[in-house]
């Protein structure tokens, strides 16, 4: 059962990879509140987007884990 958990979650962070989540920065929006709600943090995204500030801009597709 350990091997099939393993397995499943391999799977889900490929499926992930293939087909990244993004989202568009609306007016209001910060890194935090885009982290905030989706259960992840600003470094995360940072570290995603491959960001070096919390700039961000409207329209700006930020990728999701």
């Amino acid at each position: 059962i350990k091997e099939l958990v393993k397995l499943k979650e391999g799977v889900t962070k490929l499926t992930q990879w293939e087909n990244p989540k993004t989202y568009s920065v609306k007016a209001g929006d910060s890194l935090e509140k885009i982290a905030r709600e989706n259960k992840t943090t600003v470094e995360e995204l940072k570290k995603l987007n491959q960001m070096t500030t919390d700039l961000i801009v409207i329209d700006q597709l930020i990728t999701l884990p």
